[in-house]
């Protein structure tokens, strides 16, 4: 077992005592992001930020630890923009106007979205305006904002695809949100195609990365490995 790997299993197990399990895959975060105990703080944080008053579209991972700010955006009248599972379907878009009074919580999950989500960019042929903000969860991250992964996240593949369509750019802000626990004060350098953060908010702080890595460039897409690209139909798409 490798520096990284063996990082994130001692991170999974402190992450066990406040994780919400999932419905399908109960504890194994290395198949989903958990929600967590503190979650409601952290969205409160967020939402006192300066980036998410002044954005009105926000693309927001699909993460357990995000149904929360997901529901907040709704009721706060965001266009939010949200990847299907595995980016299996693309991206889809939740409008208030879309979602009753009382079923934000229900749609900010991953079943109500495809209840009231609306087409977003399903096809490269699709020309949505871009996100003002793009929030994550994470499983493991630096205090410099990298994730401690061996290979992208499908948060990474999403940036990529909307920086290829001219979407987003290097001064599109970037939040996660994360427990403490969840942090390492150990240095890694982000992935070829790996996008670091620009704040951390955790339920007790907020951290300010300072953003010392440049997101990737465009063209960093064609480093990813083959079988992600064949498994990802956006990604099928700007390889034709």
């Amino acid at each position: 077992m490798d520096e990284k790997e063996n990082l994130r299993r001692q991170v999974w197990i402190q992450l066990e005592t406040v994780a919400r399990p999932d419905s399908r895959f109960h504890l194994d975060f290395s198949r989903f992001i958990p929600d967590f105990e503190g979650s409601a703080q952290c969205v409160e944080r967020l939402c006192d930020t300066p980036e998410y008053r002044q954005a009105q579209r926000i693309l927001v991972a699909p993460d357990n630890s995000l149904a929360g700010f997901r529901a907040r955006c709704i009721m706060d009248e965001k266009y939010l923009v949200v990847p299907t599972y595995s980016l299996a379907r693309g991206l889809l878009s939740l409008e208030r106007q879309h979602v009753p009074t009382g079923q934000e919580a229900y749609a900010a999950s991953l079943d109500g979205l495809d209840v009231f989500g609306q087409p977003y960019l399903v096809s490269i042929d699709d020309h949505p305006q871009g996100p003002d903000l793009m929030v994550t969860g994470a499983s493991v991250l630096n205090m410099q904002g990298v994730r401690v992964s061996h290979g992208p996240s499908f948060f990474d593949l999403e940036w990529l695809i909307l920086s290829v369509l001219g979407l987003v750019n290097q001064q599109t802000p970037i939040l996660a949100i994360v427990h403490d626990c969840q942090l390492v004060d150990m240095y890694f350098a982000p992935l070829p195609y790996g996008i670091s953060i620009d704040k951390i908010i955790t339920p007790t702080r907020q951290i300010d990365t300072g953003n010392p890595f440049p997101r990737p460039s465009s063209a960093s897409i064609r480093t990813l490995p083959w079988q992600i690209k064949q498994d990802v139909p956006l990604l099928r798409e700007l390889g034709d």
